[in-house]
């Protein structure tokens, strides 16, 4: 039996719209050049809605909301990031705290690559950009996901592995985080999140012979 496939993908730094069969593609354009900094795709057996981004906030980012089949259930919120490495004092006050307004009591999973120094997730040093987002990670009451002691991203000689690659949760239980040490040719490893909940893909009509 094959696996089945992810119900979100998030993807940072994708320069042009990616598409992909089976998915939805979540986000925009940056400027009039058609470049994209980031994108969300959501499996088509799912119902989801994006969201505006946040107002006055210069991060590429995009806010997606996972429904679930049973209308009573609660929704989960899913925020994806690229804060690219020149975005050295760039703060994330606004962004968290705006989009935890949202969100309210439902789930909340943040992702993206931050591009970030922290003890928190691994450096050995910590940056001006590091110290905002732990200082929100405490102020929003989220949780960090991301294992220090498994990098993100590949180094090389002149570089060792980091972790610039974030994954961080609100109002989640049971909830897991994997890195894949797979790269598919990128320096990037692909990180898995799993979140045990109820169901949220429509269920469809088998073929009839």
């Amino acid at each position: 039996m094959q696996p089945r496939p992810p119900a979100v993908i998030a993807l940072q730094e994708v320069g042009i719209r990616p598409s992909m069969q089976s998915y939805d593609t979540h986000g925009k354009a940056v400027n009039n050049n058609n470049e994209w900094r980031v994108a969300t795709l959501v499996h088509k057996s799912i119902t989801a809605i994006q969201h505006k981004p946040i107002e006055g906030i210069e991060i590429p980012h995009i806010i997606t909301e996972i429904l679930y089949k049973e209308k009573k259930k609660k929704s989960i919120f899913i925020l994806n990031i690229y804060s690219p490495p020149r975005q050295r004092k760039a703060t994330f006050d606004k962004l968290f705290e705006d989009s935890a307004k949202l969100a309210k009591q439902n789930t909340l999973i943040v992702v993206g690559d931050f591009n970030a120094k922290n003890p928190s997730w691994g450096f050995l040093t910590q940056d001006a950009k590091g110290r905002n987002i732990a200082q929100q990670i405490e102020i929003t009451g989220m949780t960090l996901l991301t294992d220090p002691a498994m990098p993100t991203r590949l180094g090389n000689s002149n570089s060792r592995d980091t972790t610039p690659d974030l994954t961080m949760c609100k109002n989640c239980q049971e909830v897991e985080w994997h890195n894949t040490l797979e790269n598919l040719g990128s320096d990037h490893y692909i990180l898995c999140t799993t979140i045990h909940t109820g169901q949220i893909r429509k269920r469809l009509a088998l073929p009839k012979y």
